[in-house]
């Protein structure tokens, strides 16, 4: 678990904590940033994995319940399929630019940024 928050920013991690204060169970909250606080120490962490297993079902129904709840604003998150469509072929048909892609400067065209 001490990679998440090694490799997570800070202002992430912030607003992760945020997003859980003002939306999940208030122990969900308090645990996270313990986890924010503690990543380093290898006991306290140990014992913040441990209750993460034990709460595993209780999140996983918190979080059926947020989606469910804010089922209509995740679908407009949804990319557009046609446009996906495009996309794909789009840059199948320049995977041999691509490949040359560490040759080139700019935006990385492989990774469809630039479509």
């Amino acid at each position: 678990m001490w990679t998440y928050y090694e490799a997570t920013p800070q202002d992430r991690q912030h607003a992760i904590a945020n997003a859980l204060r003002d939306a999940a169970p208030e122990e969900f909250a308090l645990m996270y940033e313990q986890g924010m606080r503690d990543w380093q120490d290898e006991a306290k962490i140990a014992a913040l994995d441990a209750w993460m297993h034990a709460h595993d079902e209780a999140a996983r129904a918190w979080l059926r319940v947020l989606l469910k709840t804010n089922r209509e604003a995740l679908l407009k998150l949804r990319p557009d399929p046609g446009l996906q469509a495009v996309k794909a072929t789009v840059l199948s048909s320049m995977s041999p630019i691509c490949s040359l892609r560490p040759l080139l400067p700019g935006p990385d065209i492989a990774d469809g940024s630039l479509l």
